[in-house]
């Protein structure tokens, strides 16, 4: 007999299942933490899409900054300007930039070139907001709602506000 991945993961049985929340429901959950991460999955999908859709599908530091000596690759991946660690941005589309896996990877190898890059290309599109972002982000309060399924619906709701928008 095959048992379920939830039940060997949590050792919860499948039929103690209780729903939660209302329109991003898509099943069951045994418990209310499942359901959180899904919502959090579901939220950052959005983000990318949303990102892509406002920021092309190229690789912004090879169009903005074609003479840093880095070779691009043709895989597109959003990267989060303002440190995924910081949960008050984690969703905002302003913190969303699409590089190439290379340009991602340097940054995570902590190559300042490219680190800089992403920076000022963010600061370009909104100077105002990165400011704020950077004095938050130095404050380093965490984000108390970033668990709570009703914050999670909302930036769901926001997001795909924003997708809709673009489509027209």
């Amino acid at each position: 007999m095959k048992r379920s991945p939830l039940k060997r993961k949590t050792g919860l049985k499948r039929k103690t299942t209780k729903k939660y929340g209302g329109k991003y429901t898509f099943r069951k959950y045994s418990v209310k933490k499942d359901y959180v991460k899904a919502l959090k999955n579901k939220a950052e999908e959005l983000w990318k899409k949303a990102g892509k859709l406002l920021h092309g599908n190229e690789c912004e530091v090879k169009k903005n900054f074609p003479w840093i000596n880095i070779i691009h690759t043709d895989i597109m991946q959003g990267d989060h300007c303002i440190s995924r660690a910081n949960k008050h941005f984690f969703f905002a589309t302003n913190n969303h930039s699409t590089v190439c896996s290379a340009c991602n990877q340097a940054k995570c190898f902590d190559n300042k070139s490219i680190a800089r890059a992403i920076d000022i290309i963010v600061r370009n599109r909104n100077a105002l907001w990165f400011d704020n972002a950077v004095t938050e982000d130095q404050k380093g309060e965490p984000n108390y709602n970033f668990s709570k399924v009703w914050w999670l619906e909302e930036q769901m709701l926001v997001l795909e506000s924003i997708i809709k928008g673009m489509r027209g």
